[in-house]
């Protein structure tokens, strides 16, 4: 009975050591440019972060540019001749 047990128990052994084995090998294996390329696993990573940085820096650059247009055609030429009423 105490073979079968120390059978079982280094089997187990053997086991556990083979899953931590490949565990490490997974979490340190190279990643290929063809695996990124290809990837279908719904989580980009960095190219979800680099697209949504471009699109914000697109959006920013809009809403700068409608917001000088606005001041330089309708706001600041409708404050200057306000300004330039009141000392007249």
């Amino acid at each position: 009975m105490s073979k079968i047990i120390r059978k079982i128990k280094e089997s187990t052994t053997k086991v556990k050591d083979s899953v931590k084995r490949l565990v490490i090998k997974s979490k340190y294996r190279s990643v290929s440019v063809r695996e990124v390329l290809c990837n279908t696993r719904g989580d980009a990573g960095a190219l979800d972060i680099a697209l949504g940085v471009v699109v914000a820096v697109v959006l920013t650059v809009i809403v700068l540019t409608a917001m000088k247009t606005l001041f330089n055609v309708n706001i600041l030429p409708s404050v200057t001749d306000k300004i330039t009423g009141m000392f007249s």
